[in-house]
């Protein structure tokens, strides 16, 4: 497979990546969410595969530091401990997306 051929790719796609935070697989992706109005991936949802505390996690996409397609994999550069010590967010409001962001760093 030709590196260049990958720059655009389908969610289905996406969602049988691996995710790895500083190295360490903590799961893999499970959907991606989108803005309603701009269509803007804006949140990807990672299934941790009971490697970690929680079953599922919400991660901003501008955590992402890459996604590899050769590999099938996502890499975030932050500490484990640091993802299962983010804010819960079971329904994703205004308040949830504003929340992670901040914790992230994000603005």
């Amino acid at each position: 497979m030709d590196e260049e051929n990958y720059h655009l790719q389908s969610s289905k796609d996406l969602t049988s990546y691996s995710v790895y935070a500083n190295d360490e697989k903590m799961g893999s992706i499970s959907d991606i969410l989108f803005d309603s109005t701009t269509w803007q991936v804006r949140f990807i949802e990672i299934e941790s595969d009971g490697i970690m505390e929680r079953d599922r996690y919400v991660l901003p996409v501008q955590v992402f530091k890459d996604f590899d397609p050769l590999e099938s994999r996502a890499h975030v550069p932050v500490a484990l401990q640091v993802i299962e010590d983010a804010p819960k967010s079971e329904t994703l409001t205004d308040d949830d997306e504003k929340e992670l962001n901040a914790y992230y760093g994000i603005k």
